[in-house]
């Protein structure tokens, strides 16, 4: 539960009941307010940051400029009474956004690497006594205490950076 409001309130939200998608829209999509397409695009980027920022596991891939401006397109065609056009107006921004978030899926590789590099790097460093490759490089002078933590947040840096890569080739 303290994860869930921390993560609302640095939203801007003052509690879990004021996070509705009417408050959410509120305060990125004002109806009075948008007037251009660049306002929508800067307010839908911002939303998408501020909710990549907070958020675990899913995130908001901005779509492309001409999907945005095709939403916008529809936004301000949008005419009728006060509630129905603030509804059809909050479902296109939801359908917009529904179509881009995409499952981020890093914590188990990024939890297996955090387990297995220490005690390997310790067997590492043990057995670099013995082996004439190893015994070159002199590991053993490095203290545990400052060997172990570099590499390991080395490898942790390395394999997110895999993934980055290797997800911005699959899309």
């Amino acid at each position: 539960m303290g994860i869930s409001m921390s993560l609302v309130q640095s939203l801007g939200f003052t509690g879990i009941k004021s996070l509705t998608a009417d408050h959410v829209f509120d305060k990125y999509f004002p109806i009075n307010e948008i007037k251009t397409f660049e306002e929508f695009h800067k307010n839908f980027l911002k939303f998408c940051s501020d909710f990549n920022s907070v958020m675990l596991g899913k995130h908001y891939k901005p779509p492309s400029n001409e999907e945005i401006e095709a939403c916008y397109k529809q936004w301000s065609d949008l005419k009728g009474s006060g509630e129905k056009e603030l509804e059809r107006k909050k479902q296109l921004v939801l359908d917009l956004l529904t179509r881009n978030v995409k499952e981020i899926k890093s914590g188990d590789t990024i939890v297996m690497t955090g387990l297995v590099v220490p005690p390997a790097l310790m067997v590492l460093k043990k057995s670099s006594q013995n082996v004439p490759q190893l015994k070159r490089f002199r590991i053993n002078l490095v203290p545990d205490i400052v060997f172990v933590p570099t590499l390991t947040v080395a490898a942790l840096f390395t394999v997110k950076a895999l993934q980055l890569n290797l997800g911005s080739k699959t899309k």
